[in-house]
């Protein structure tokens, strides 16, 4: 088939995606474990179903339902051709020829070995081939990887003790949108979320549609991986049918100058909107429509997964160059 259609599973405030195209399936991510639960994703594929599984980062709302399903297992739960994308096996390249093993197995690994299930690793400029599709990797980049690996006793020693303040929106969602938006995401420390800079994001192409996978990357490494995707095809300007927008439509994963580079007006958010996060934050939807304003169009689609989440007042919207369309739905066709 000509087209992609991505099913956007209920994973609370995690990722899970569905991609599918010419007969085959990929999932991204798979949530937390309860988003396996038939009742709440009723579509959620069978193991046997999956030609391609791409796990982007380690945060539990992104690999939860995988290893509840792998470790629940006896054996292999997968068909033997379904081909596995993750940072998380047990040698990562840092450089070619030059292996480097964590210091510390997770849970992940230590099921994957169990079960001997292989793994592939995944970093910025990594060209996958699949039919009828190919993926560009923008992100993560090599350097990042090895940051992870030098911190890792670290992160596992300090990860329970997060602090939320001031990375968190709880405002009441009504705000008035100003153009131009000048408001840019607040620099973060890269050591302090080593996890979500090394996530895997991609461009797929299937045609001439592309299509991009934020997972929970920040805005600089987006900008570097898309120059380099850009400079590769002699282009200034990339231009998508379908972003699916980083960690949750967060203030600090989002930025003007990203969005600069990306022709693009539609969006999936995925968050159900619940405390203590409540994402989206209301400067990324700003920024979206602002971005939508400089682009030239005059309506911006934002795709969610949940209702709550979609229940924003744009206090002078009647005003604006853009249509802004609220869509709660399970599926994007692209």
């Amino acid at each position: 088939m000509n087209f992609m259609k991505i099913t956007m599973y209920k994973a609370g405030k995690g990722d899970s995606f569905l991609v599918e195209w010419n007969n085959l399936k990929m999932l991204v991510d798979s949530g937390t474990p309860a988003t396996q639960n038939r009742k709440k994703n009723p579509k959620f594929p069978c193991s046997k179903e999956l030609d391609y599984i791409f796990l982007t980062h380690i945060d539990y709302d992104h690999i939860g339902g995988f290893l509840k399903l792998i470790s629940s297992s006896e054996k292999n739960p997968f068909k033997n051709e379904v081909v596995i994308y993750c940072n998380l096996s047990n040698k990562i390249t840092i450089d070619k020829d030059d292996y480097v093993g964590f210091k510390h197995g997770t849970l992940l690994q230590e099921e994957l070995e169990r079960l001997g299930i292989s793994c592939n690793d995944l970093v910025n400029q990594d060209v996958i081939n699949l039919p009828g599709a190919c993926i560009h990797a923008i992100s993560p980049k090599k350097e990042h990887l090895s940051l992870l690996l030098n911190y890792w006793d670290e992160y596992v020693n300090s990860c329970e003790k997060v602090n939320v303040k001031g990375y968190v929106s709880s405002e009441e969602k009504k705000f008035h949108f100003h153009y131009p938006d000048t408001s840019e995401p607040s620099k973060i420390n890269l050591k302090n979320d080593i996890i979500n800079i090394t996530s895997i994001a991609f461009i797929m192409d299937i045609g001439c549609k592309k299509v991009m996978f934020l997972s929970d990357t920040h805005p600089d490494i987006v900008i570097d991986g898309v120059k380099e995707y850009l400079l590769k095809i002699n282009e200034d300007l990339l231009d998508l049918e379908l972003i699916k927008l980083s960690h949750h439509g967060s203030r600090h994963n989002t930025s003007n100058e990203m969005l600069s580079l990306l022709k693009c007006n539609r969006f999936i958010l995925s968050t159900d909107g619940s405390e203590p996060y409540n994402h989206p934050d209301t400067q990324t939807i700003s920024m979206l429509i602002n971005s939508a304003i400089n682009h030239g169009f005059d309506e911006l689609y934002l795709y969610f997964n949940y209702k709550i989440p979609s229940d924003f007042d744009i206090l002078n919207e009647g005003d604006l160059n853009v249509k802004v369309h609220r869509v709660v739905c399970e599926e994007v066709i692209v």
